[in-house]
């Protein structure tokens, strides 16, 4: 269940959240302002042309279409943190409350079920993806589609964007050793303990900035 202290994605972006007027438009008049190059689609949505590639934009991006009251997770809120190059075909998603969601076999989320803790969670508007930590946590136990060394990166990235914001990504390791009766437990700690060392090597030689944004 969500914690009643869930940081907001802001906290990890520093953006402005801005109102879109554009989605109290019919589908027709929202058609017309993107021929005349007033809006224009992103994968299943649309943003404004001058709105900026962050991950608030990312999260509404990878959410459009998707059942209410549900976070975007795994590799998914993975791309929405800029440590994916892609949106998956078809967005990840659980639900936040433990409510049972319906698989699509042709559509454009397929769930998962997966139990959050206070701090798993960042919103950004009606909209949730985990955190950087919880997406490097998921994928290290989970991912078995990608390479280990496409793994490597995917994780080194999530763990700068959390050193960025919220300190030390070593204390993530910690407290995956800690925790009792975790499936996957060594191999998730294995993977993260290789990525931290990937991320701190790719800090040194590319003097990475302290803006936000996987380099």
């Amino acid at each position: 269940m969500r914690g009643v202290n869930d940081p907001s994605i802001h906290d990890y972006s520093r953006m402005v959240h801005a109102h879109f007027s554009w989605t109290e438009l019919s589908p027709t008049e929202q058609s017309a302002m993107v021929l005349d190059g007033d809006l224009w689609r992103l994968g299943f949505t649309i943003v404004e042309p001058d709105s900026p590639d962050d991950a608030l934009n990312r999260l509404r991006v990878a959410s459009f279409g998707c059942p209410l009251n549900v976070a975007v997770v795994r590799l998914s809120a993975a791309w929405v943190w800029h440590a994916l190059d892609f949106l998956p075909p078809r967005v990840s998603v659980s639900s936040i409350d433990r409510t049972r969601l319906a698989q699509q076999s042709h559509g454009r989320y397929e769930t998962c079920d997966l139990r959050f803790f206070e701090g798993d969670l960042v919103h950004g508007g009606s909209s949730f993806v985990t955190s950087p930590a919880r997406t490097a946590t998921d994928i290290a136990r989970y991912e078995n589609s990608l390479s280990d060394d496409e793994i490597t990166v995917i994780l080194g990235r999530l763990l700068r964007v959390h050193e960025r914001g919220f300190g030390m990504a070593s204390v993530i390791i910690e407290r995956v050793e800690k925790s009792k009766n975790l499936p996957y437990k060594a191999r998730c700690v294995a993977r993260l303990t290789e990525a931290l060392t990937f991320a701190h090597a790719i800090n040194v030689v590319d003097r990475v900035d302290s803006t936000y944004g996987a380099q």
